[in-house]
């Protein structure tokens, strides 16, 4: 019974991949974390074990859904966000290793959480219409969010949204 429930969460992740690259999950993406974890966590694995399973499922999602993105970014999001974005996943990774699984899920949890409670506020939040000004500090600052999300949850999708 519990490898066809290991089974299923896995599944219904890889799903879930394939609906939020597509861009008909909206923000579903987000969950393939969690629903990792709890499915290796159920197998006896650790949350690191997880997203480690779980990177090259979203590589090569995001290899497939490269086709329909390409030419609709902007470089100079990337220019701001790049050194933020590195200095983020440099200090996730080193942090992820000293983490006891508990510790690393309940950051996943916390990760998924913030980002369902983003999804019911961010109306009220971002309800000023004046335009965003780009520039390498709030870049920076956005970007080591994102590096930091991105290592420990592969859920850096919704904070380059933002930005």
């Amino acid at each position: 019974m519990t490898e066809w429930l290991v089974i299923l969460l896995v599944g219904l992740t890889v799903v879930f991949i394939g609906l939020s690259k597509a861009g008909f999950g909206g923000n579903l993406g987000m969950l393939t974390s969690p629903l990792c974890v709890v499915a290796f966590g159920i197998a006896g694995q650790s949350p690191q074990f997880a997203i480690g399973f779980l990177l090259p499922l979203l590589c090569a999602g995001d290899g497939f859904s490269l086709y329909h993105y390409w030419g609709k970014w902007r470089l100079d999001n990337l220019k701001y966000l790049l050194p933020g974005v590195l200095l983020g996943v440099l200090t996730g990774v080193q942090v992820m290793g000293r983490l006891e699984p508990r510790h690393f899920s309940l950051i996943i949890g916390i990760l998924a959480v913030s980002f369902v409670v983003f999804q019911v506020v961010k109306e009220r939040v971002f309800k000023n219409k004046t335009l965003f000004e780009l520039g390498y500090g709030t870049g920076t600052a956005a970007g080591i969010g994102v590096g930091l999300t991105s290592t420990f949850a592969h859920g850096a999708g919704a904070l380059v949204n933002i930005f």
